[in-house]
C-alpha cells in the first residue's frame, strides 16, 4: 500500500546538541562547524494518519572512487535505516521537525557529498543531496 503522504521539501540546519542553531535552514555548512544536522520537512497528507517515517543519512561515494555510498548508522539504528519516527499528521499541508543526526559522536562531519532520504513503508518520499564544504 503506497503512503498517502508527500514530502515536498527537506530543509537542513546545523545545530549544537543543545539545539542552538549554528547556521539557519539551507545555509551552506562548513565542515569545521558541522555538528548535528536537523531536518525539517514540508508535507502534504491525504488523510489524518499516523505514519512511520524512516530516514537514511548517506555519505555519497566520490567520483572515481572504489567506495560505494555508505549508510550512516548507530548501534540503535533500525535495520536498513539511520532513524525511524512515528508521526501523526492531520489531513492537509504542514511542517515537521526531526531529531538531528551527527556523523560521528566524536568528530564533526567530514567535507563531502551526502544525501538524506525519507521513506514510508519502504517507499522513497523525498531525497535531498547536500554538500559539506
Amino acid at each position: 500500500e503506497s503512503p498517502s503522504i508527500k514530502i515536498t521539501q527537506i530543509d537542513l540546519a546545523n545545530i549544537k546538541e543543545s539545539g542552538y542553531m549554528i547556521s539557519d535552514w539551507e545555509v551552506d555548512i562548513k565542515a569545521s562547524e558541522a555538528e548535528f544536522l536537523a531536518p525539517r520537512i514540508h508535507y502534504e497528507s491525504d488523510e489524518n494518519y499516523k505514519y512511520k517515517l524512516d530516514i537514511k543519512w548517506i555519505k555519497l561515494a566520490t567520483p572515481n572512487s572504489e567506495n560505494d555510498n555508505v549508510l550512516l548508522r548507530a548501534p540503535w539504528s533500525p535495520e536498513k535505516y539511520t532513524q525511524s519516527f512515528e508521526r501523526f499528521y492531520n489531513k492537509g499541508t504542514g511542517i515537521d521537525y526531526f531529531n538531528s543526526w551527527k556523523y560521528d559522536r566524536n568528530t564533526p562531519w567530514p567535507a563531502g557529498d551526502y544525501a538524506i532520504e525519507i521513506c514510508c513503508n519502504g517507499t522513497l518520499l523525498k531525497r535531498k543531496e547536500f554538500t559539506i564544504y
